[in-house]
């Protein structure tokens, strides 16, 4: 029966390691050049406030696994909850200095540097050391992966557990491989798919595999179609299954455009193209299949949930390096008089792709620095005023993280300016919170004469506005 395929270990001597080795620091600083100045940005994204805030918790109460209302919290997995809780623990052990959230900002920084280490390794073991040292330049300077690394989210860990789950899968270590594979579904739900490697690496007959993977898309796509009429009684599945949409193509492609680009993408299906030849199809190979069929019906919206896609990406960036080496290989084999163009011509192809996207990692990261924030200052306001404390916002979940003592209800989207007075005498609501990041907050909030005339100003800086209840 067919093992987990791997290529050969490509030994070198030991100086050659140094010299991998040296090359391979240096990439990491260039990633940690791009992402240690912004370590204290103000911005603070919802999700993130939500991990930190049930972390926090977790580090008092270990059992204490609820959300900002109190409610038991099931919709990710807790691993990336419960290692921010144990590094909040560590640091006030310790009694360290700083800002709890730089602390775990560090954490998924790491995780990133990680994940470039992983794809040298996968590269090297897919093809050569080439491979594996082009394949980490990619990922350090991916604009997606650089920007989501200052973000406390779980896409990071879990794309560095995922990638090690595959490594692992490719050097045959079948306890390695459970471990990482279980530790990045414990992250991340949507690292489930990563349990069918070993099954598909058994499957002899390739035709087969690709039946499989045709079953797999045809059972997404009806599920994406037909799961809005799901019947009562399945309904309590819809928060998992309404994660499964028909794709929407104009913002994948504006996607695709933005973040990998044309000539990355042509590079990935060169190295798919070529990555039979070598020999039996890798874990890596099945996991872009695999994957890749189930993120195509994850939602589209770029920048948004672009995130989604970074274990794909990953493992695209081993591929897309090797696709390129083993191109230039193959060429300079077949005209060897041309040696030196052919070298020049890719490299500047890799040139072309890493400066223009360590340029572009700079742009975002430095655009979205302060976009989600002011809502600290808020905090420290909220904590000192006297109750009944509840506050009516668009933003729970910051103002949750920064003013732990304060209830907070929700500004639906569908709210109508007519039923607020209504809906704060029903919840006792003693403050509202106006601010320009929340994208559910309702339009009518914009026109912030009216709070200002029906309710009393207590505080706003450029981006949140406190009312007080008359």
């Amino acid at each position: 029966m067919k093992k987990i395929p791997f290529f050969s270990q490509n030994p070198v001597s030991p100086a050659a390691w140094r010299e991998n080795v040296i090359l391979l620091f240096f990439i990491l600083a260039i990633g940690c050049v791009l992402t240690i100045p912004f370590l204290q940005q103000p911005s603070l994204w919802p999700d993130e406030a939500l991990y930190l805030h049930i972390a926090e918790k977790l580090s008092v109460n270990p059992l204490d696994l609820t959300d900002i209302h109190g409610h038991f919290f099931y919709k990710n997995p807790p691993v990336l909850m419960y290692a921010l809780s144990g590094i909040l623990t560590v640091r006030r052990i310790l009694g360290a200095a700083g800002d709890p959230i730089v602390w775990c900002r560090l954490f998924i920084i790491t995780a990133n540097l990680l994940a470039a280490c992983l794809a040298f390794l996968t590269g090297r073991r897919l093809y050569s050391e080439k491979t594996g040292l082009l394949a980490a330049l990619l990922w350090i300077s991916f604009p997606l992966s650089n920007w989501i690394s200052l973000r406390i989210l779980n896409d990071i860990p879990m794309t560095f557990l995922a990638g090690a789950a595959i490594l692992s899968a490719m050097c045959r270590s079948s306890i390695r491989f459970g471990l990482f594979a279980l530790a990045a579904f414990l992250t991340k739900f949507s690292a489930l798919p990563l349990f069918l490697l070993p099954l598909i690496a058994r499957i002899e007959k390739e035709k087969l595999i690709a039946l499989l993977y045709g079953v797999l898309f045809l059972s997404l796509l009806l599920t994406a179609v037909y799961h809005p009429s799901l019947p009562p009684g399945a309904r309590g599945l819809s928060y998992f299954i309404r994660f499964i949409q028909v794709p929407d193509l104009y913002e994948m492609m504006r996607e695709f455009a933005y973040f990998p680009g044309a000539v990355l993408c042509v590079l990935v299906v060169a190295g798919m193209v070529l990555s039979p030849k070598q020999g039996p199809l890798s874990a890596l190979f099945h996991w872009i299949c695999l994957f890749g069929v189930i993120r195509f019906f994850l939602p589209w919206i770029t920048f948004r949930v672009s995130r989604y896609g970074l274990p794909l990406y990953l493992a695209g960036m081993v591929i897309a390096a090797f696709g390129l080496v083993r191109s230039w290989e193959l060429l300079v084999a077949r005209y060897p008089v041309k040696r030196i163009f052919l070298t020049t011509l890719c490299a500047l192809i890799a040139i072309g792709i890493i400066v223009p996207n360590l340029w572009k990692s700079h742009q975002l990261i430095n655009r979205t620095a302060r976009t989600f924030s002011g809502y600290d200052e808020v905090g420290r306001i909220l904590e000192k005023l006297k109750p009944p404390r509840t506050i009516l916002t668009a933003s729970p979940r910051q103002i949750k993280f920064f003013a732990p003592s304060f209830s907070v209800v929700d500004f639906q989207q569908d709210m109508k300016r007519e039923d607020l007075k209504a809906i704060v005498q029903e919840n006792g609501i003693r403050y509202i919170a106006i601010d320009r990041w929340s994208p559910h907050q309702p339009e009518w909030c914009a026109e912030l004469s009216y709070f200002e005339t029906e309710y009393i100003p207590l505080f706003h800086n450029n981006h949140v506005f406190l009312y007080q209840v008359k």
